[in-house]
């Protein structure tokens, strides 16, 4: 159940909230505890991306970009969360992500005959893409909420979108070792709609489960 702040009134006034710094510190700390092994998992148990073996090309340099830069942004606003009187203004660290993948998108589209956009769009596999990023995500995630238990954030639900973005795109980064897709929109679709579901997932658990400081 979520807990406001008159219930953790006396945790409040005995325990400081960390800082940015600390803050960070501990996040990424949480997050690669558990973003390393299902890595390391999926290097050891998935096939290799056959376009890798000669290098990234632009699609796998973009798609990683993209889940990097979102996973940067959404750490930068969960640790603003933590701090008091963090604004909604937080959430315009998250726009480089979309500006990247979106000129990415519009150059590959310029490239392709109108006639063939839709088979950009499609996926050979939309249900693995949608559940392999899901459940790589799942792992991160957890680890991302143990760091924050106790931890009291301005938005519950912010905050649980937040870890649900930082976790959905990492898992959609690793991903990437052993997604075939050479589209960028496919994977604007279907790998976007897997960190949507973790975002939505997440801001619900974050509700009901983060420590709220708002009053």
């Amino acid at each position: 159940m979520q807990k406001d702040k008159s219930t953790i009134e006396g945790a409040t006034d005995t325990t400081a909230q960390p800082g940015r710094a600390i803050m960070a510190i501990t996040l990424i700390a949480g997050t690669c505890a558990a973003a390393l092994p299902v890595l390391a998992v999926v290097i050891l148990v998935l096939s290799r991306n056959p376009g890798l073996d000669s290098g990234f090309d632009a699609t796998q340099v973009v798609s990683l970009a993209t889940w990097l830069t979102l996973a940067a942004g959404a750490l930068w606003i969960l640790v603003e969360l933590t701090q008091p009187g963090a604004s909604r203004g937080i959430w315009k660290f998250l726009l480089p992500a979309p500006l990247l993948l979106g000129g990415g998108i519009a150059v590959e589209l310029a490239r392709t005959p109108t006639n063939a956009w839709a088979s950009r769009a499609s996926s050979a596999t939309p249900a693995a893409c949608f559940t392999m990023i899901f459940l790589f995500a799942l792992p991160i995630l957890s680890s991302i909420f143990y760091v924050m238990r106790g931890i009291a954030v301005v938005s519950p639900r912010g905050a649980g979108a937040a870890a649900g973005l930082l976790a959905s795109s990492l898992a959609a980064a690793i991903y990437l070792w052993h997604c075939p897709e050479n589209s960028l929109l496919s994977v604007a679709i279907w790998h976007g709609l897997a960190v949507a579901a973790v975002v939505a997932l997440s801001a619900y658990l974050g509700h009901k489960y983060l420590w709220c400081a708002a009053g």
